[in-house]
């Protein structure tokens, strides 16, 4: 039997990721919440990704009825919109898909530092997956912009975790300042 994937079930997907990115986020606040900084960094992407679920839901009221199956099964890897890459995309970030996956790595994080690294890849990887379903896709503005705010929120959390630099949320300018 041939897998097939397409655009109507990446955006599926991707609608998925953004909800359970939200209750990863949440759960991270909460668990975090004698850290107010960290807590106010979860409790802002939490709201983001809530954002991002109702914006994938939009993008998807766009694709329309008929719309084309690709195989999984053949790849070229010098075609960048090669359907395999996004199938390839979409087991990668497996970790959205399951909700009890999502709480065991809940409980295996124990600290700030884990936290962040974890939030850290899983918005590359949502990066990832979108750049696969725009490699597909084509042009889209909406799926640009969901592009555009995932890099944002890899930026700034890649800048916070590096400099150690204060902020006070992910739409804020860096401070400059240190962690107390």
């Amino acid at each position: 039997m041939s897998q097939t994937i397409n655009i109507r079930r990446a955006v599926e997907f991707a609608v998925n990721i953004e909800e359970l990115g939200s209750i990863f986020y949440e759960e991270m606040a909460r668990k975090f919440e004698q850290d107010d900084e960290i807590s106010a960094i979860f409790s802002t992407l939490a709201s983001d990704e809530v954002a991002h679920h109702h914006q994938f839901e939009a993008l998807l009221a766009q694709v329309p009825d008929e719309i084309t199956d690709y195989s999984m099964e053949t790849t070229d890897p010098n075609d960048e919109r090669d359907p395999y890459r996004l199938g390839k995309a979409m087991f990668k970030s497996a970790f959205f898909a399951d909700k009890a996956k999502l709480y065991d790595a809940i409980k295996a994080i124990k600290t700030r530092e884990d936290a962040l690294e974890r939030a850290l890849k899983l918005e590359r990887d949502t990066l990832g997956y979108y750049q696969g379903i725009a490699a597909v896709l084509g042009k889209n503005d909406i799926l640009d912009a969901m592009i555009q705010i995932e890099q944002g929120h890899v930026a700034k959390l890649t800048e916070y975790m590096i400099t150690g630099a204060k902020m006070r949320g992910l739409g804020d300018n860096w401070t400059g300042e240190q962690r107390e």
